[in-house]
């Protein structure tokens, strides 16, 4: 099988080479400037339901099923 009048290995040999050659760079962002981004993205997401402290105690957790 060919790509573009080459064979398989050269292609790969090609995309590995291009991608070496300009590696991806992520911005540096300060913690106030990622936690801004991070509050503007959650605005206007409704709050998920709330759970009862009960629902994440012990006894709900663990059923009583072993001692039957």
């Amino acid at each position: 099988m060919r790509v573009r009048g080459l064979s398989i290995d050269e292609y790969i040999q090609e995309i590995v080479a291009k991608s070496s050659q300009s590696p991806v760079q992520s911005p540096k962002l300060s913690t106030e400037e990622l936690n801004r981004l991070l509050d503007e993205a959650v605005e206007g997401v409704p709050d998920g339901p709330t759970r009862p402290d009960l629902a994440m105690s012990r006894e709900s957790i663990y059923t009583h099923e072993d001692e039957l």
